[in-house]
């Protein structure tokens, strides 16, 4: 494997092959930048100049077959791929065809790298460097129109334009100093076999409190009811999982049917365990949510090593597939009621703010935003079961609203509108 030499080396071997194989001479290689003033160096002269260093995406996660324990990972080598610019000069000649020399040298090079496009072990000229390498290295010469390579010698604006072939040279695998990690081998077999099938979400809402309540609104504020229909909810243990918290366990009313509360600051008690706290970095904010069942039924399996194995049960869980439902502010009382539009309105329930989320309070369909208060502000800080809101808004509205009259208010967070809608009186 190589080090950090490999870049060197290739440059090193590429010269050596144009050295030992060129019909034409005498040539001098040089290995500098084209914008490079050389001295003491006169006629025709090849020049080399590695222009680009990239990385080869198909071998970025791939250990050398070989090297190593075949389990080890972490720290695969980083593979490169080089690309020069073999530029041609001629003699400082001044007749009308100087150029022919250098052209003549250029198509010399040319005809080495095409003969020795793969630098193999046994080749003499290959750097110590490179030795005992799995990738084997390869010269490629990289199609080029006159914009790349212009675009090229743009970059040296010290340096004027020669015609020049371009080379792609691959795979250059540099060795990682990082430690690789190896597992620990297989000492005892395990299979594992459990005849289920996983539970499966048709649907969610928030559950009617009355048989004339839309079904089928996925909204629901905390401490209100959600309904779930599907299949395979039957099962010694059933949990569901609300967003990011832990999965809660139910009670199905049926194999096809849940009903669970949305939590607010506490799990549901767990006899003969009181509720457990949830913490305010966990608690759900408005928004969408995950929801998902998950079940938990025996299954049957057998390990050991190179015996026959003994058998063994123990429990396997199944996980569904995930659905949403949409968590609202929740609304529980406005004042003052009846209202003056000079004054301020208060909305009190729950997930009306959360820092770091848009909020509002929409009356009819103006919206009015929940903003901490300046100092010179008359409105109280908002919390997530209290805002207030100046309702001069209402009047610099377009159209304005009639005053007086009766308008429904609803909250907003995160996008998320609350379901319910109580009505403030507005007073001249």
């Amino acid at each position: 494997m190589s080090n950090f030499e490999a870049i060197r080396g290739v440059t090193w071997t590429l010269r050596k092959l144009l050295q030992d194989n060129l019909e034409v001479s005498p040539v001098t290689i040089t290995l500098v930048p084209p914008d490079v003033t050389l001295n003491g160096v006169s006629g025709r002269r090849l020049n080399l100049f590695l222009y680009l260093v990239d990385e080869s995406a198909y071998l970025k996660n791939q250990e050398i077959p070989g090297e190593g324990s075949p389990g080890a990972y972490g720290h695969p080598p980083l593979s490169l791929t080089l690309h020069y610019l073999m530029t041609a000069y001629s003699e400082g000649d001044a007749s009308n065809e100087r150029d022919l020399p250098a052209q003549e040298a250029l198509a010399a090079g040319m005809r080495v790298f095409h003969d020795f496009a793969i630098l193999r072990p046994d080749n003499a000229t290959l750097d110590p460097s490179l030795l005992n390498e799995f990738e084997q290295v390869k010269i490629t010469l990289r199609p080029s129109n006159l914009e790349e390579m212009t675009k090229i010698w743009s970059a040296i604006p010290t340096a004027n334009y020669r015609c020049s072939a371009a080379y792609k040279v691959s795979i250059v695998q540099i060795e990682s100093k990082s430690r690789r990690t190896t597992p620990l081998p297989v000492k005892t077999r395990r299979l594992h076999v459990a005849t289920m099938t996983r539970p499966r979400i048709t649907a969610i809402y928030r559950t009617p409190l009355l048989p004339s309540d839309l079904k089928g609104d996925i909204r629901a504020a905390v401490g209100q009811s959600l309904t779930i229909e599907g299949s395979g909810f039957t099962a010694p243990q059933t949990w569901v999982r609300l967003g990011g918290l832990n999965p809660i366990p139910v009670t199905p009313l049926s194999d096809g049917l849940i009903t669970i509360t949305v939590p607010d600051d506490f799990y549901p008690p767990i006899a003969p365990n009181p509720p457990q706290p949830i913490p305010p970095e966990d608690q759900l904010q408005a928004g969408p949510q995950f929801v998902d069942i998950r079940i938990q039924r025996s299954g049957d399996g057998v390990a050991g090593g190179l015996d026959h194995g003994t058998t063994f049960s123990e429990p396997q869980v199944e996980i569904s597939n995930q659905t949403l439902f949409m968590l609202v502010p929740g609304i529980t009382g406005v004042s003052p009621n009846p209202a003056n539009v000079a004054g301020l309105l208060t909305v009190n329930g729950t997930r009306l703010f959360h820092a770091g989320l848009k909020s509002y309070v929409l009356v009819a369909d103006v919206a009015i935003e929940v903003v901490e208060p300046g100092a010179s502000d008359p409105w109280a800080s908002p919390t997530s079961t209290s805002v207030e809101v100046p309702l001069t808004a209402i009047t610099a509205a377009n159209p304005p609203l009639t005053v007086p009259g009766a308008y429904p208010v609803r909250a907003e967070c995160n996008g998320a509108i609350s379901v319910d809608e109580p009505k403030v009186n507005f007073i001249p």
